[in-house]
């Protein structure tokens, strides 16, 4: 039995929740497996929808366990007692870290971090590897934010990038929901919301830049090729984001307001600088690294 320790919330978004359910659909073939999750209602629904089979941390250890892989942020004083049972019971170990943090030292038998293993779906290596063609000026602008705003400041951001002519195209969250996204199409006339998707990798692929909260979001415009503003709140956002410049793959910002000026400072020969580097960064592999890792390790 493999299980997958997750900690994810509908306020800190659902892009790590959405991958470990991808890299487990993957894995199930090879071994069985289970989710340990936190009480939160929106992802307990989320899982139950795609009949995962879920225990919360005290009933983990309820049921055999040949293996426990961590996909959670921080490790919490109840993580280091999941592993130190783990350790006590000879249950192999391994994390994946998010993407662009630096990462503590936790005691896990194995560590798979940074971009040649970050949890991209497999339509992402599809338009890692197709040609794009980028226009003179931004004009496609996708949003991603998660839920790292509220619905008041989501529309904000709309009504100024609307004002300067920009054709805006938004992933859903439940700040969008239905009653928001006929407010919002009232409002801004040609504003388009992405459908119902595995995956954002062709609406990134489409998007001239992407606004989006630096994580796995960011792995996910490079691999596409997409040169990404970043909103950052709180210190480990603004790190993933500063990672994320240091690596040319976009822009950090800190505020709203910042948004049409920096949009500005994106050049053609700039955008084509940082998608070319944001595709030799991530080629989206690494479910399949993580995959043959784990059967090397004989913890599948």
């Amino acid at each position: 039995m493999l299980v997958f320790r997750i900690d994810a919330s509908a306020k800190s978004g659902f892009q790590p929740l959405a991958g470990s359910v991808y890299l487990a659909s993957l894995l199930k073939k090879y071994v069985d497996m289970r989710f340990c999750i936190n009480r939160d209602k929106a992802v307990v629904k989320f899982l139950q929808d795609k009949k995962i089979p879920l225990c919360q941390p005290e009933n983990l250890f309820k049921k055999p366990v040949q293996s426990l892989l961590f996909y959670v942020e921080d490790f919490t004083p109840a993580d280091r007692e999941l592993l130190l049972r783990a350790k006590k019971d000879g249950i192999k170990t391994v994390r994946i870290t998010a993407p662009g943090r630096k990462v503590e030292e936790t005691g896990c038998d194995y560590l798979l971090s940074g971009p040649a293993y970050a949890i991209l779906h497999h339509r992402f290596r599809h338009f890692n590897g197709a040609k794009r063609k980028y226009r003179k000026r931004v004009k496609n602008i996708l949003i991603s934010l998660e839920e790292a705003v509220e619905y008041r400041e989501l529309r904000d951001i709309i009504d100024l990038l609307h004002r300067q002519r920009f054709n805006i195209k938004i992933a859903l969250t439940s700040h969008t929901r239905r009653i928001s996204r006929k407010i919002l199409k009232r409002l801004y006339p040609g504003l388009r919301f992405v459908g119902n998707s595995e995956s954002l990798a062709r609406p990134f692929f489409e998007a001239d830049t992407a606004l989006i909260v630096p994580g796995i979001a960011a792995y996910e415009a490079a691999a596409a090729g997409t040169p990404a503003l970043y909103l950052s709140y709180g210190k480990d956002r603004e790190s993933c984001a500063e990672f994320f410049e240091k690596e040319n793959l976009g822009i950090k910002i800190s505020k709203a307001g910042d948004i049409v000026p920096q949009v500005g400072q994106l050049s053609l020969e700039r955008r084509i600088t940082m998608g070319s580097a944001g595709k030799s960064l991530v080629d989206a592999k690494g479910v399949y690294r993580i995959i043959d890792f784990l059967k090397e390790k004989g913890i599948i």
